[in-house]
């Protein structure tokens, strides 16, 4: 088990003259650590004392210039405002022994993010907790002017962090991972101290922390981690290990009481495809689509699936349905198209690009030719050729995602195998996996190495 290492052999020296303490406690906003392990509060001179203070921390942090394999992103504030409590509560022993309880919160931190920006994948929000509850004690002697303490103390702690991440496929997949743990500590240090003129110094060692079950995760979240593990074993090219990944995270989805979200179905029905097991993969979507008709990959999956079993007439309508739903969705239009070209749709995909077309035109006021959406729209609609449209795709793989895979499937549809899968093989070598593009390419590429003449109906 991989262990999540905290204060790991940290070290506080600290010097306090007239109450002014040196070693700063002030809460590191910018950061994880609160600044709130501090035992100060020990050296007290009144027989019992008692402290407590609760800080409301507001940073200023805002993420800006924004860009990665997705393009760039609108600006975003990272931070939100929290709170960090302490309290503690010494007393005193005789002239030689002083304890105190203390209660910390020694990390913490928290940010939203909202779905406003491009990396909700990443993150939409993010909370980060702690608290420790510690007994230090204090053995003090006469030295010279004033006296020497040996400080030994444990703590009892406890973390906590939540992940919120939103994935925009079909209606939205909204993924929450939750970790917990609790582990001890053990510190030990000296202090020397001069009460006369108010002085004081400490060495503090602060033992490390093992948080042995930090990356376990809550057994609600069972399925979030399977599909984890097969997104990452489809994006390896391991189909088997994918397919039995969201097999699972569709059985925990149902023991949970939960319906399978169709991404889920669509990444299992994908990986069947890629492994040549159309019949199991088409009993698998079916029911899916019909709960959730507006997701376009999974219906398109559906009609792939179709045609590969021999089943053409059906694909087609499948996706001639399809190209009707997605008629206000570009991305989901475009998709649509290319993919009923190549079951052989073809007047439906003409139909549907022209109407497109047009209302482009309206909306606008003229076609524009000088941005991508543009292009591929004058691409689909033959008014450019491939060699212009692949020119235009700036340095965003995701962009160069989408358009390649418009390429190859217009190519395979027109019975250019070679150029369809060169175009299916640069899809893919954007890696971003996390496209419908992408997953379509994996798997025509998959059943391209398993069956030379694929696709078989377009002959």
């Amino acid at each position: 088990m991989r262990k999540l290492r905290a204060l790991a052999a940290a070290k506080c020296v600290s010097v306090s003259v007239l109450l002014v303490i040196f070693c700063a406690n002030t809460a590191n906003a910018g950061g994880y650590d609160t600044g709130q392990r501090d035992w100060d509060f020990l050296f007290q001179q009144d027989g019992f004392a008692v402290e407590s203070e609760v800080r409301y921390i507001h940073p200023d942090r805002r993420l800006t210039n924004i860009t990665g394999v997705f393009g760039p992103s609108a600006d975003v504030s990272e931070a939100s405002p929290f709170t960090i409590g302490r309290a503690s509560a010494t007393m005193k022993f005789g002239d030689m022994l002083r304890c105190m309880g203390s209660y910390r919160e020694p990390w913490g931190g928290h940010a939203e993010y909202g779905k406003n920006w491009t990396y909700t994948g990443s993150a939409t929000e993010q909370h980060f907790s702690s608290e420790d509850y510690g007994l230090t004690c204090a053995v003090s002697m006469a030295m010279e002017k004033g006296q020497i303490s040996l400080i030994g103390g444990y703590s009892w702690q406890k973390i906590r962090y939540e992940l919120d991440q939103f994935y925009a496929v079909g209606p939205g997949l909204t993924a929450t991972t939750r970790v917990e743990d609790s582990s001890n500590a053990w510190r030990l240090g000296l202090a020397y101290e001069i009460p006369e003129y108010a002085l004081r110094a400490s060495l503090i060692w602060n033992s490390a922390v093992d948080y042995d079950k930090a990356l376990d995760l809550a057994p609600s979240n069972l399925a979030l981690v399977l599909v984890r593990q097969g997104v990452h074993a489809r994006y390896t090219g391991d189909f088997d290990s994918a397919a039995t990944a969201f097999e699972k995270a569709i059985a925990a989805d149902g023991a949970a009481g939960r319906t399978p979200h169709p991404y889920r179905v669509h990444e299992l029905a994908t990986a069947r495809y890629a492994l040549g097991e159309f019949d199991s993969g088409l009993r698998l979507i079916e029911p899916a689509c019909k709960s959730s008709p507006g997701y376009c990959p999974l219906v398109l999956q559906q009609a792939m699936l179709l045609a590969e079993v021999g089943r053409l007439s059906e694909a087609r309508s499948v996706a001639a349905v399809s190209i009707e739903r997605q008629a206000a969705n570009a991305n989901g239009l475009f998709l649509s198209t290319v993919i009923a070209e190549l079951l052989g749709e073809r007047e439906s995909a003409r139909h549907g690009i022209e109407q497109f077309a047009e209302s482009a035109r309206l909306e606008n006021g003229s076609a524009s030719s000088d941005a991508p959406p543009e292009l591929a729209l004058a691409f689909l609609n033959r008014d450019i050729d491939a060699s212009t449209l692949r020119a235009s795709v700036c340095d965003a793989p995701g962009q160069r995602c989408e358009v390649m895979f418009l390429i190859a499937i217009r190519a395979l549809a027109d019975g250019d195998r070679s150029a369809g899968r060169d175009a299916l093989s640069e899809c893919v070598d954007t890696g971003v996996f996390v496209f419908a593009e992408y997953r379509f390419a994996q798997m025509m590429l998959a059943r391209m190495d398993a069956q030379p003449d694929w696709p078989a109906w377009n002959h």
